[in-house]
């Protein structure tokens, strides 16, 4: 029988109330007998004792004890839950871990290095435990493989009764990228190897690369002069479709070893049918639309959608039968779609012929626009969450629809986008490496000077729809919370943030200051509803004090444009600013998301997307000509939230969102 643990350089032993841990060995012990815990449970349990009165954010945890490894959220609350169970710790009144709501856990225990074990203790270990620690151990494996073991069967049976499935608590991934700059938009080849298409960023333009996964080895693929991008593989892996900026922007395809031909003059994020005659993709913007191109005949048919208006499709996809596309768009307020939550994306599905669109996510809400994938068989679609991470959906195989409970595939320690299932088993997607953060660029010579941009939100905070008050100090902003979003405060020359919102209650969105500075209005989402409400904010301005919904603004709600009366009416100060009409010809076919303008000046400010990258933009409306690009983000290290096109004028400059080091491709095994 192996000898109970000792000091020394090999183990570091620490006690804290009834309980001896080896933190190099990774056993736990109580009155001389090991208890058995799940191993990363022990590991967790051993970041705590070691930083004991210091708090362990989720994302740390993330990061040092699971490493590669992307787990669901439950499987981390588990471990510490797990830890607690064989410590005892009451969470409302713990002894040893203590939960910080959105910040993480805390080591209060206590842990006194000892030099041993006493000799009751070592003989404790030999009476009461007839299996050797070690054994003990083992058997705990072999114990929770057979458990997975059942769980995959179990999982398997309940999935061809078509009932909702049994999760395993960890999903394998293996990076397969991690190189500065971007590399998005993976696409698995159907066949062989698996090898994954993406697009990547030399330094000069946005080109295709095919990667091995199993080597790392990877190639360019095509011409890079065309600016390549958004690819998709045939399913008999002979030919590559995708699109491309260059001259205005297209859809490409290329026969494997073969030369580029274009199919069509306009277009984004091109999918192959199962048969490989006909080719869907979307057209940009809020106006956006779906086409089906028939490679036989060179036409490009438009899917027709009634019904409910839509907004922002994208990342169309077909079935299997080529008879439904199914696709991301907004429904818009006041649609009367049952379960339906305004300004936000689900998924959808349509006859190829057109028709009335039919909700697939109706009783999950809204996810994000991060790209969504329908699996081989369609039975399972793969989307982005609230929280930035994967989740996946059954599908009902007679109505295509929506059916059961979402699983939550992966955590949000980075956003996830682009998932797409592969033939082999699996699914590939993309990472953002940083969350969406607030920068302040100023301008210079009527340019934004990317080389003095300065950030204002601290890491791993999501800050989206900056608003500055009319003194230029404090710009407001949304965060994620966990639950919903969030109102924050910011202030600029120190960087000091608070969070405005009630510490409790629905999401809040779209803030905007009144004039003064004493109030705000922001938009409530309760559910399916969507209100505006009225704030005031206490004498500091940092907390709402009391709420009242008001109508509808009957003009548009912009920066230092209204003032709030008590009663929760808006007044106008001044005459508001103009807003561009997205229809306009003047735009040169650029969509407006939002724009603004600085009191006194003939410029108007908006934000655009062009060859496939969003940057800001400038129109002087004294003369109307060509508006004018003034950021350069075209997919280097930084880029302007494609998910998010909110900004504020500030007095030195612009703040917007921005993200940073958009890198990586992960694969779920």
């Amino acid at each position: 029988m192996p000898a109970v643990p000792s000091g020394g350089t090999a183990s570091r032993i620490f006690r804290f109330g009834a309980f001896v841990f080896d933190l190099a060995q990774r056993r736990l012990y109580e009155g001389g007998v090991e208890l058995a815990l799940n191993p990363k449970a022990l590991d967790v349990l051993a970041y705590f004792v070691a930083r004991p009165n210091y708090i362990v954010s989720k994302d740390e945890l993330l990061r040092e004890v699971w490493n590669t490894t992307v787990v669901t959220d439950d499987a981390l609350v588990q471990r510490v839950l797990d830890v607690r169970k064989a410590l005892r710790d009451d969470p409302k009144n713990p002894q040893f871990i203590r939960t910080h709501p959105k910040r993480g856990y805390e080591w209060i225990g206590g842990a006194q290095e000892a030099t041993g074990f006493a000799e009751e203790e070592a003989d404790a270990v030999v009476a009461a435990a007839p299996v050797t620690p070690w054994l003990q151990r083992h058997l705990w494996i072999r114990a929770s493989l057979l458990l997975a073991g059942i769980q995959v069967l179990v999982a398997a049976l309940l999935w061809t009764r078509k009932e909702s499935t049994v999760q395993s608590a960890e999903f394998q991934v293996t990076r397969l990228t991690a190189t500065p700059g971007m590399e998005d938009h993976p696409a698995p080849e159907p066949i062989g190897s698996g090898r994954v298409l993406f697009t990547a960023n030399d330094g000069k333009a946005l080109r295709l690369w095919l990667l091995d996964p199993k080597t790392g080895q990877r190639e360019p693929f095509g011409e890079a002069a065309i600016h390549q991008s958004e690819a998709d593989w045939s399913a008999d892996g002979r030919q590559i479709a995708f699109r491309s900026s260059f001259s205005g922007g297209s859809i490409l395809v290329q026969p494997i070893g073969g030369t580029a031909k274009r199919v069509s003059p306009f277009g984004h994020h091109p999918r192959w049918s199962f048969d490989g005659s006909r080719i869907v993709f979307q057209t940009e913007g809020p106006a956006g639309k779906i086409f089906v191109h028939n490679l036989q005949a060179g036409s490009n048919v438009e899917v027709l959608l009634s019904g409910p208006p839509l907004s922002n499709i994208a990342y169309p996809v077909l079935s299997k039968d080529g008879r439904t596309v199914y696709f991301l768009a907004i429904a818009s307020a006041g649609a009367g779609i049952p379960g339906q939550v305004a300004l936000g994306h689900q998924v959808w599905r349509v006859p190829v012929q057109g028709g009335v669109p039919e909700l697939v996510t109706a009783n999950i809400g809204i996810v994000r626009d991060g790209g969504f994938d329908l699996r081989q068989d369609g039975l399972e679609i793969v989307f982005v969450g609230l929280d930035r991470s994967l989740w996946t959906l059954p599908v009902d195989p007679k109505t295509g629809l929506g059916n059961g409970k979402a699983r939550h595939l992966t955590l949000s320690t980075e956003e996830h986008q682009h998932p797409r299932y592969r033939v082999q088993g699996g699914i590939v997607f993309s990472t953002v490496a940083s969350p969406d953060a607030l920068w302040l660029i100023p301008f210079r010579n009527g340019k934004a000077d990317a080389s003095g941009m300065r950030r204002l939100t601290r890491d791993g905070m999501l800050a989206r729809q900056a608003a500055v008050d009319r003194s230029g100090r404090r710009v407001a902003f949304i965060s994620w919370g966990g639950e919903r979003f969030e109102i924050w405060g910011l202030e600029i020359d120190t960087l000091r943030s608070w969070r405005i919102s009630p510490p409790k209650g629905p999401s809040r969105v779209r803030p905007f200051w009144s004039h003064d500075g004493l109030a705000m209005v922001y938009v409530l989402l309760d559910g399916p509803y969507r209100t505006y409400q009225a704030a005031w904010l206490d004498e500091s301005g940092q907390q709402v004090v009391r709420e009242a919904k008001i109508p509808d603004p009957e003009f548009p709600l912009t920066n230092n444009g209204f003032i709030v009366k008590p009663d929760g009416t808006l007044e106008r100060y001044g005459a508001p600013p103009p807003v561009l009409d997205v229809g306009s010809e003047k735009l040169a076919g650029l969509v407006p998301r939002f724009a603004q303008a600085i009191a006194g000046r003939p410029e108007i400010f908006f934000v655009a997307a062009f060859d496939g990258w969003f940057n800001l933009w400038k129109l002087n409306l004294a003369k109307m000509s060509r508006p004018e690009r003034i950021t350069s983000f075209e997919g280097g290290q930084f880029h302007m939230s494609d998910s998010n096109c909110d900004f504020g004028l500030h007095p030195q400059g612009v703040i917007v969102s921005i993200r940073q080091n958009r890198s990586d491709l992960w694969m779920i095994h």
